[in-house]
């Protein structure tokens, strides 16, 4: 932002930070620490804009919470708690389209989701996807995360207490046509987390035996 300004003062910059970043409790640092850089945005460039991107679907196949497991959907909260997503690819469109009309969106921090689900519902997208039976587990147990992540317990704890503010309709609008729910998302991807095609069997996991001992 500074290089910008001391370089380009004029330029239109776009920050793409985290759903309701300056409202969550100051426990939640890696939210709060985004709020801080829209801050200083908007107190050193004139042209500016922020989105605002929800939990990601591809957090369903993701170092942390774990690789998509066949027949297994993993998340990070309660089963039955409904929560907002949007697609990386879908952060990627909306940036786009404030990009194009700048001025449409200037000095504007827009809440981007797309879709709403609860574990329960994620688990039957995968399963309509993929062909086969799913269940939702939760990747990360909450005592695991309160001894190892404090800010992924704490985001938990905010999901079941207030949640994302987003609107989904008006996400929708800004990434167009093709805005994912956990349905198309799933398909679009159309394979496990090991690189195996929906609905093909598992490669052996050793290549077998020949010749003769």
């Amino acid at each position: 932002i500074d290089a910008v300004k001391n370089v380009s003062p004029e330029t239109f910059v776009l920050f793409s930070s985290v759903g309701d970043a300056d409202k969550v409790p100051p426990e939640l640092h890696h939210f709060r620490s985004k709020a801080v850089i829209e801050a200083h945005l908007e107190a050193t460039l004139a042209h500016w804009s922020v989105i605002r991107p929800v939990s990601f679907l591809d957090n369903m196949d993701d170092p942390v919470q774990g690789p998509l497991k066949r027949g297994k959907c993993a998340g990070i909260t309660e089963p039955g708690l409904r929560c907002k997503y949007v697609a990386t690819s879908d952060i990627g469109k909306a940036a786009a389209n404030v990009l194009a009309a700048p001025q449409k969106y200037e000095g504007r921090r827009i809440e981007l989701a797309t879709c709403e689900h609860t574990g329960f519902e994620l688990a039957k997208a995968l399963t309509d996807a993929s062909g086969e039976p799913c269940e939702y587990v939760i990747g990360l147990p909450r005592g695991v995360a309160w001894l190892l992540v404090p800010d992924i317990y704490h985001m938990v704890l905010w999901f079941e207490s207030t949640g994302y503010s987003a609107d989904l309709e008006e996400g929708r609008a800004l990434v167009g046509l093709g805005a994912h729910n956990a349905r198309s998302w799933f398909a679009e991807k159309g394979q496990w987390g090991n690189g195996t095609k929906f609905g093909e069997n598992e490669p052996p996991l050793f290549g077998g035996f020949c010749g003769a001992l």
